[in-house]
């Protein structure tokens, strides 16, 4: 006899029980385990996509594949909301400044994780990390000297002098990487922020003495405070934090030339530039990603060729940012999928599953089996989040889940919260040819074609993106019956930036063989002097593509 809501499946005698995998909108977060092809993208991530951007949510979603980012584009225009859509690591995206929201802390972290992807030593990690800390907190000081005197209508004048040594007004990581491009460049750095310093510490004593004669000293004080509490920290930094550079300027001199150094640059040159070069993080005045949430955005990130530590830190960073949001009213709900989630978290990522809830955040993980999770972020690491997320879905796996069979589950089948009951979900399946239409419709909306200077005869086609094909200064081009086209991009000045990426990459694997024959050949004369300057060499080359300050 059929039971009602049942279905008893043939040649068996499983109990399915029919069910929607769309979990409810309390914020409690929320995690599908399964390998590839068990259903779980089309069951779980679409039916989630679907409801949550029927339902008016913003959305943060990884995507891998063209197929990732091309869903978000079909739900999106079902429910006319295609114009709500951004694209961020693609060259006609939106860019951000990746640095924006680090803390001292998470920016020293950052820097040690990206310098050991190259198998960095320790030692040349941590020092590139402090190195960069220094760098980032003298920028950061003489910023808010410029903020606080914005409030007093003097902006210019401390803006001026700041321009007038050539220091970099805003803070990216492209700033970062173009002062530690080599000995010399840090060494000046440090030389004009000390200017910087002791100029700003005489205009603010001789502003203060005279308003003094003026009005007095109570008054003075309520005026210029913030101003003059913000050039002493300055002050500080430069003297006290920024003092490890001093060896920088040192080492100039013939006589105090140190292979350390330039082995120092080398390791962050050979694995910093990851980050440094990528437009899309770091723009100055870019898009504030957690002000586009709060506006309701739409927001794909390409992720197939960004770093697990780019991809780390930025969510950890946004979801920090986001967190702030507890005890606002009236805030849009955001929800945040991350498919292949082992490919994106790393040990060092902070998800703040504890207080999202409360910032009406939302997150969706999805993984092929444990082990990967595991692999990724570490078992004690591992153990944390899956207590954090309060539903989850088993889908088929090679092997079982605790006393879950998974491995005798069918395509669409899955248990729920480790219940021993199984579940099945249907899938939604998106018409390709639909698919093809919307995106041309998303193209055209954003003036995409406009950007990259296509023409008009191939305006009825679809962007395939590969980013070293478009290092090359070319691009594929998708017709409605599948036909790939490959096109050279017309504008003059992306084919240069092409031409110096690629050369930029020349450089960095020249460096990167110099270094490990020195570091051979260190091993094997350990306390011998003369060393080859092959790293030193290497370096010259580099300096010739970069520029090299005086």
């Amino acid at each position: 006899m059929a039971v009602m809501g049942f279905l008893r499946e043939q040649n068996t005698q499983k109990i399915v029980e029919q069910a929607s995998l769309i979990v409810p909108k309390n914020f409690t977060h929320s995690y599908v385990v399964g390998q590839t092809g068990c259903g779980k993208t089309t069951s779980f991530i679409y039916r989630n996509l679907d409801d949550r951007i029927k339902n008016g949510h913003a959305i943060w979603l990884y995507a891998y594949k063209e197929k990732e980012k091309r869903s978000v584009m079909y739900f999106a225009n079902k429910y006319k909301r295609l114009g709500d859509v951004i694209e961020l690591g693609v060259p006609w995206g939106v860019s951000c400044n990746l640095i924006k929201y680090f803390n001292d802390k998470e920016l020293k972290s950052f820097v040690v994780s990206l310098m050991s992807m190259n198998d960095a030593n320790d030692y040349w990690s941590v020092s590139g990390s402090n190195l960069i800390s220094a760098i980032n907190k003298a920028i950061k000081a003489y910023q808010n000297i410029i903020e606080e005197a914005e409030k007093l209508n003097t902006k210019k004048s401390f803006l001026n002098v700041v321009l007038t040594f050539n220091l970099p007004t805003g803070l990216t990581f492209s700033v970062m990487a173009d002062i530690c491009k080599s000995t010399a460049s840090i060494a000046s750095f440090l030389n004009k922020v000390q200017k910087l310093s002791k100029r700003y510490e005489t205009y603010v004593n001789s502003k203060v003495t005279d308003w003094s004669e003026r009005h007095g000293d109570t008054v003075v004080k309520n005026k210029f405070l913030d101003l003059m509490t913000s050039v002493l920290f300055f002050k500080n930094v430069v003297e006290n934090e920024l003092k490890s550079l001093e060896v920088f300027k040192d080492s100039l001199e013939e006589s105090n030339r140190s292979t350390s150094f330039q082995t120092l640059i080398l390791a962050m040159s050979t694995t910093f530039s990851s980050v440094a070069e990528n437009k899309s993080f770091n723009d100055a005045d870019g898009t504030d990603l957690s002000d586009a949430l709060n506006n309701g955005k739409i927001i794909v990130v390409n992720s197939q060729e960004i770093s697990n530590v780019i991809l780390s830190t930025l969510t950890g960073s946004l979801l920090g940012e986001l967190s702030k949001r507890v005890g606002q009213t009236n805030i849009k709900p955001i929800s945040i999928f991350v498919d292949e989630a082992q490919r994106v978290l790393t040990p060092d990522t902070d998800l703040h599953t504890d207080v999202l809830r409360e910032a009406n955040v939302e997150l969706f993980l999805a993984f092929q089996n444990n082990s990967l999770m595991i692999n990724a972020i570490g078992k004690s690491k591992f153990a944390a989040l899956i207590q954090n997320l309060s539903t989850s879905f088993h889908f088929k796996n090679a092997g079982d889940y605790d006393d879950l069979e998974t491995s005798k589950l069918d395509v669409f089948e899955y248990y729920v919260n480790n219940v021993d009951k199984i579940h099945k979900a249907s899938g939604i399946f998106l018409d390709s040819q639909k698919i093809f239409d919307i995106e041309l419709e998303y193209l055209r909306l954003n003036n995409i074609y406009e950007q990259l200077n296509i023409d008009e005869q191939d305006r009825d086609k679809v962007i395939e993106f590969n980013p070293y094909l478009f290092q090359q200064g070319k691009i594929n081009l998708k017709s409605k019956n599948g036909e790939i086209k490959t096109i050279k991009l017309r504008d003059k000045n992306r084919e240069l930036e092409s031409i110096t990426a690629m050369d930029m990459l020349i450089a960095r694997h020249k460096i990167s063989l110099a270094y490990r024959k020195n570091e051979q050949h260190h091993n094997m004369s350990k306390g011998q002097s003369g060393l080859p300057n092959l790293v030193g060499q290497a370096l010259d080359d580099l300096n010739e593509f970069m520029g090299t300050e005086d």
